[in-house]
């Protein structure tokens, strides 16, 4: 898709003017979803290069990157890429550079990778108006650990920026808020591939192979340090947090088996996905899974696919609610399942996960776009007008609009894909939300309940009946399906049983209305006794379509 979803790390050697320059380059992801590990990559920079589109200008995600490199206090060189390209509109580009992000037009560089075009005076400014990193050889040795990988043959690769001190493979390090130990087995910079050394030293960037094959024991942002000389950790460590859960499950409950073996695999590579067994009477075996986002959730479900030829269903996603119970208990539920309902007692408060979202687009498409937002319970914080008859608008709402609701294909339809939208967490605010419990002849399946506003929870109840009675196949028995906000129903639906034609069949239409009418209380007799001892057959695909609404 044309996007990075993976910091990559490269050193290079610059001559200018008789020295010789090392230059440490990371390129990180631009998307939401991975926010954390472009914070920490950009703790490990002095400078930043924001390049910017000279095609499709300033995006959502151009003002997100430049704020988390304004936060960690970057030197920040503005850049317009592909100006080769007959489109290119760099004066309109530098001018909502200026106004959206205060920089001056006469900082812009314009530059081309594909050609090559002004690109040597862009590392010059690197060289000048960046300044170098400030460490202390002679002090213990501080690293913070950036990104790290999983290579087969090597174990567990750590990319790290030495902070203080230095550190060759005879050290014995110790990773800060894991307290695990580790001895390096390799050491050295990281060069277009793994350049081995004798020692890193502050203010090198490069790499350390420590030889474990669990890459889950340790989290990006960690501090490393040597054994017995303790130093004080980096500023603004915290775990990775999963903000969207769905289940994972294949589309054959044969390859139960595969699957574990595919997860597990991608878990040794990607330490910021959560993965717990669960079992699903109608999915059979899977995996309930915590992603950083839907992009996120997106690029798992690809892998999964085309490494290991998988066939894979992705149950609707669900963010994580906080709660306080009847007893003063307050928690955290990620699952649908954990929500408390009947005959459970109901939560107290229930507080849901809000994001600030930021969508630039085109000015036709601004009164479409606003009233998206307003109908996702969206509630209007900034808008600014830009170059070419663009318009930068920002919108606090609730993060489940976004990840249940269909937010980005949405943005996409209404703007003819020409808007893009990007946002922030802001924490949580109180939600009136409830559980609704979808139950088929009486029995409760969790797989197709689902939580909503109370204000909203009938008209969508009331369409995911009416959905269910049309992918419900017709049995030989009456299927009741009832929507219900604990012990209290707010739609219903009927799948009609399969009814045989015992007039046609025993009179042809004919014979003693009597006779006719018994006949047919005893098939219905028949089929009230089948619907009491007969379970409700759902196939796969009911689940599948289930997601789609």
């Amino acid at each position: 898709r044309g996007i990075t979803i993976k910091a990559q790390t490269c050193s290079m050697l610059v001559n200018r003017g008789g020295k010789t320059y090392l230059l440490n380059l990371i390129d990180t992801p631009g998307h939401v979803d991975f926010n954390y590990e472009v914070s920490r990559s950009l703790r490990a920079c002095q400078g930043a290069i924001l390049l910017v589109d000279a095609l499709q200008g300033i995006q959502a995600q151009t003002v997100s990157t430049f704020y988390s490199a304004f936060v960690a206090d970057c030197t920040i060189i503005p850049a317009l890429n592909k100006i080769d390209m007959p489109g290119a509109i760099c004066e309109e580009i530098k001018k909502d550079l200026e106004v959206v992000l205060d920089m001056r037009k006469e900082d812009v560089h314009e530059v081309s990778a594909k050609t090559g075009v002004n690109v040597p005076k862009l590392v010059d400014a690197v060289i000048e108006k960046i300044p170098p990193p400030v460490g202390d050889p002679n002090k213990p040795f501080r690293a913070l650990i950036f990104d790290m990988v999983y290579d087969k043959t090597k174990g567990v690769v750590f990319h790290v920026k030495v902070e203080d001190g230095q550190v060759s493979k005879r050290d014995k390090l110790v990773a800060h808020h894991a307290k695990l130990g580790v001895t390096p087995s390799e050491v050295g910079l990281l060069a277009m591939g793994l350049v081995p050394t004798e020692t890193l030293m502050a203010g090198q960037v490069g790499y350390i192979v420590v030889g474990k094959k669990n890459i889950r024991s340790f989290r990006i942002g960690e501090t490393l340090y040597v054994e017995k000389k303790p130093v004080e950790p980096f500023e603004g460590f915290r775990p990775a947090r999963q903000m969207v859960w769905a289940g994972v499950y294949p589309e054959l409950i044969s390859d139960g088996e595969k699957l574990e073996s595919a997860v597990q695999q991608l878990l040794m590579q990607d330490a910021s996905v959560e993965a717990k067994r669960e079992m699903s009477n109608a999915l059979g075996f899977g995996f309930r899974c915590g992603f950083l986002g839907l992009l996120h959730m997106d690029v798992f479900k690809q892998r999964l696919e085309s490494e290991f030829g998988m066939r894979i269903i992705i149950t609707t996603p669900t963010v994580p609610y906080k709660m306080r119970l009847k007893n003063g208990t307050e928690t955290e539920i990620a699952t649908i399942e954990d929500f408390p309902a009947f005959p459970d007692l109901p939560p107290e408060k229930v507080w849901e996960p809000i994001i600030e979202g930021t969508i630039i687009c085109m000015q036709e498409h601004l009164s479409n776009l606003t009233r998206l937002c307003l109908e996702r319970r969206g509630l209007q914080t900034d808008l600014d007008f830009l170059e070419g008859g663009r318009i930068m608008i920002k919108y606090k709402l609730p993060l489940a609009e976004i990840v249940e609701g269909k937010f980005f294909a949405a943005v996409q339809e209404l703007s003819s894909g020409y808007a893009t939208f990007d946002y922030e967490h802001q924490g949580y605010r109180e939600s009136d939300i409830v559980k609704v419990q979808v139950a088929l002849n009486g029995d409760v399946v969790d797989e197709m309940s689902f939580l909503c506003l109370r204000d909203l929870a009938q008209d969508k109840a009331q369409a995911w009946c009416a959905k269910l009675q049309q992918l419900i196949p017709r049995q030989m028995f009456e299927i009741r399906i009832q929507a219900r906000i604990g012990s209290k129903p707010i739609a219903k639906s009927v799948v009609k049983a399969v009814r045989k034609q015992v007039i046609r069949d025993s009179f042809l239409g004919k014979g003693d209305p009597s006779r006719i009418e018994k006949l047919l209380q005893r098939q219905k007799d028949g089929k009230a006794r089948m619907r009491e001892i007969s379970n409700v057959q759902v196939p796969p695909e009911v689940f599948v379509e289930i997601m789609r609404i």
